[in-house]
């Protein structure tokens, strides 16, 4: 069915649908929750705005002030819904922002759009494609 995603807002918390917690608890190398990781995350996302445009030499597009921003606001959300941290967070090419999530079992990736919108793919392990979610940052 061809249409507007599915808004995971409608049941806030279940917003990351794919079970981070039990999933990351089963193997042994994914980081556990901790307030210094995702504080350790926000000072990468804050590190983005030294990014200029061009910035690997290859035409990528620094992130806006303000996707930044909504990226610093996403992780504070996932910090306080004790959401384990990301592996790491990262510029993509066209101005966005990346949350990844990576163990031998699975990928999981945010990608934040803009200031109020991101979209979430999960990949596990022999799968063929990612499931894809957009959905609205929490305020």
């Amino acid at each position: 069915m061809i249409g507007k995603p599915e808004s995971t807002f409608t049941a806030p918390d279940g917003f990351l649908h794919f079970p981070l917690e039990e999933a990351t608890s089963n193997v042994g190398d994914q980081r556990p929750a901790s307030e210094t990781m995702w504080n350790d995350l926000v000072d990468d996302l804050l590190r983005l705005h030294e990014l200029e445009e061009d910035w690997d030499g290859q035409g990528a597009e620094a992130p806006h002030p303000a996707i930044i921003n909504g990226a610093i606001k996403l992780a504070l959300y996932f910090e306080q819904k004790k959401t384990p941290p990301a592996t790491r967070a990262i510029a993509g090419l066209r101005g966005t922002i990346y949350f990844e999530w990576q163990t031998p079992l699975w990928y999981y990736e945010v990608e934040i759009l803009s200031p109020v919108e991101a979209e979430s793919r999960w990949l596990p392990i022999g799968a063929d494609r990612p499931e894809v979610r957009r959905f609205e940052i929490p305020n």
